[in-house]
């Protein structure tokens, strides 16, 4: 009799009358699980996650390796792999490959930015392990959801902080398959430094704010890139990125060379792929990016969206 019910229910699911619900009772979404199977097979990583959010909720899988700078106690890490996923997709093995060439060049070609900018770096200290984390963001695409999480609850949920995400991570003993040395990592920085700014030049049209409205996107697509727009001015803080705007409304030309040559700001070369962590707001304003692990801030039409 159950061995019945079980082939009527696959039976349903095949023809689309049934989907199955994983966590949802009739008026929330439950969490009560959210944790990750990994292992590491000849530098192979293979994972899944056990949870019981829908399988429509979208995840952002990370797999990194930390390390220790000299100059500070922070720790900081870079990637191996970086992507958004859906709950239905991790339910089955994932597969990455640890790629640490890869891994030391992404690493070699920060340091040598932040040397050319003078803010060099030593690494200290690389982890031995490789961590991998799973984020249920609040940026939901499924409007069961609701805003933010509001309707989900359950053991994994704090109800009482108003951002419902959950991040869960686990690290497993890997040491790099070789010596971390950028020495011997060349490298070429895709920022174009220019020594000065002849007076029969104009300042960079690119560093004026548009005033025209932007549109925050509304869904994220993992097939969209931002990519640099060439010409743009781009510096450490947002007040150099603010002064530099205010250097080309005045024509201050000695200034504006000034924050180049000290490197407290440089000019992009068009098409450089970044990764987003601020937008512009919805009437223009400033951009904060990162790329290849140093924060920069631009105007809003400085970035390609």
């Amino acid at each position: 009799m159950k061995s019945r019910i079980f082939w009527i229910i696959q039976l349903f699911i095949y023809c689309g009358l049934f989907v199955p619900t994983h966590g949802i009772t009739a008026d929330r979404i439950l969490c009560d699980k959210f944790s990750i199977i990994a292992k590491i097979n000849d530098r192979t990583l293979t994972y899944s996650l056990e949870t019981d959010l829908p399988d429509s909720a979208n995840v952002v899988v990370t797999i990194s390796r930390s390390y220790s700078r000299k100059d500070v106690r922070n720790i900081n890490s870079k990637d191996y792999y970086n992507s958004k996923k859906t709950v239905g997709q991790l339910r089955y093995i994932n597969i990455v490959k640890i790629d640490d060439n890869q891994w030391c060049q992404t690493l070699a070609k920060q340091q040598k930015l932040m040397s050319r900018m003078s803010n060099p770096f030593a690494v200290d200290k690389v982890n031995d392990d490789v961590s991998i984390s799973i984020t249920f963001h609040v940026n939901q695409e499924d409007p069961i959801f609701e805003k933010q999480n509001q309707n989900v609850s359950g053991k994994m949920i704090d109800e009482k902080n108003p951002v419902r995400s959950i991040r869960v991570e686990k690290k497993i003993r890997l040491p790099l398959a070789i010596k971390y040395d950028p020495a011997n990592i060349p490298q070429e920085i895709e920022v174009a430094i220019p020594k000065q700014v002849p007076d029969s030049e104009p300042l960079p049209a690119a560093i004026k704010p548009s005033q025209s409205k932007y549109v925050f996107p509304d869904k994220y697509n993992e097939n969209q890139r931002s990519v640099t727009s060439g010409g743009s001015t781009a510096c450490l803080s947002k007040s150099l990125i603010e002064d530099m705007v205010k250097f080309a409304a005045a024509g201050d030309k000695e200034s504006f060379a000034s924050y180049i040559q000290t490197k407290k700001c440089i000019v992009l070369k068009d098409g450089i792929e970044v990764t987003v962590m601020e937008y512009p707001g919805m009437f223009g304003g400033y951009t904060k990016f990162a790329y290849h692990g140093a924060i920069l801030w631009t105007t809003d039409n400085g970035i390609k969206f």
